[in-house]
């Protein structure tokens, strides 16, 4: 899905005039992560959001839709949606848990990892958050800026 990505990418910066230059890794994670029902119209819809909005040349993870931003990485790719955390077989205490990582996540990515402002969102005290990332093994993805006072 990345090399499709990145033509998709290219040309629709060709045809609307926008500088882009590629992916950060973490979007290029989140993207290749995706099942893509909707196949390569959901993909190329996907980047075009995503350039549209882009405010520097390189796209980052932060500008992709929440439901792409919600799934939980897997060898498979991953289901995108709560329903199967509420259908499926566990405990309530995993199930209630898996649904916490996919909002953590989602949050910190939207907010380009700034801490401060996803404890906000989330009524956490920094202290809770960084507990919470500390308990469910959530970190930035890898070269990701990670602000905690940033405004």
């Amino acid at each position: 899905m990345a090399l499709l990505a990145q033509h998709f990418l290219t040309d629709l910066a060709a045809t609307h005039g926008k500088a882009a230059q590629g992916f950060t890794p973490a979007a290029l994670e989140f993207l290749e992560n995706y099942d893509w029902p909707g196949n390569l119209r959901e993909l190329l819809n996907e980047v075009t959001r995503m350039l549209i909005h882009a405010r520097t040349p390189v796209l980052g993870a932060d500008l992709i839709s929440r439901p792409i931003l919600q799934a939980l990485p897997s060898e498979a790719g991953a289901d995108r949606t709560a329903q199967a955390v509420l259908v499926s077989d566990g405990t309530l205490k995993d199930r209630v848990e898996l649904i916490a990582m996919r909002i953590l996540r989602e949050t910190l990515t939207r907010h380009r990892w700034n801490k401060s402002r996803a404890a906000v969102e989330l009524g956490l005290s920094r202290m809770d958050l960084h507990a919470k990332l500390d308990r469910y093994s959530i970190a930035a993805p890898s070269g990701q800026m990670q602000d905690e006072e940033e405004e």
